[in-house]
């Protein structure tokens, strides 16, 4: 079962409600047609229904409606055919370019160290590292040893 259907328990969330809009959309749109509002039960602004988007919004594209459904309908892949041409000459959100990007990000990021290497390579820090954790007996700089936490874990 779809977990934004579980979570919110409205038709227009399951897996036959999507479904049926995106039905509705692709059944309502006429040349002739110049009004943009829904009549008759019919969506008649295509590919840039609002209406659509909001439902296929919460879709975490997990694909448990494919898995589940005895017809097998698979909203993961129209929910991204439908947002292809419902930004199709439009600026997507932010973090679709930066999660796009990934590659790029990760390419300009490769040449810089991760940012705890130099705190780890210095000797005061190594030397707090070996008195912390090597010699259970020693007490760290905020005074708690490790064999204060055995207290706390019951014995078997």
């Amino acid at each position: 079962m779809c977990p934004s259907y579980r979570a919110t328990h409205e038709e227009e969330h399951s897996t036959r409600g999507r479904a049926h809009l995106l039905w509705e959309m692709t059944q309502g749109k006429d040349k002739d047609d110049k009004d943009k509002d829904r009549r008759n039960g019919i969506i008649r602004d295509g590919w840039r229904s609002e209406e659509v988007k909001h439902s296929l919004d919460l879709c975490l594209a997990c694909k448990g409606c494919k898995t589940e459904c005895p017809v097998g309908v698979d909203v993961a892949t129209y929910k991204s055919e439908f947002l292809s041409h419902y930004y199709e000459g439009r600026v997507r959100p932010r973090s679709a370019y930066a999660f796009g990007n990934i590659d790029l990000w990760a390419r300009a990021a490769s040449p810089l160290p991760r940012p705890g290497q130099p705190r780890n390579t210095t000797s005061v820090s190594a030397r707090h590292f070996k008195t912390c954790c090597w010699n259970p007996q020693a007490a760290c700089h905020s005074g708690i040893r490790p064999a204060d936490f055995q207290n706390l874990v019951p014995a078997p």
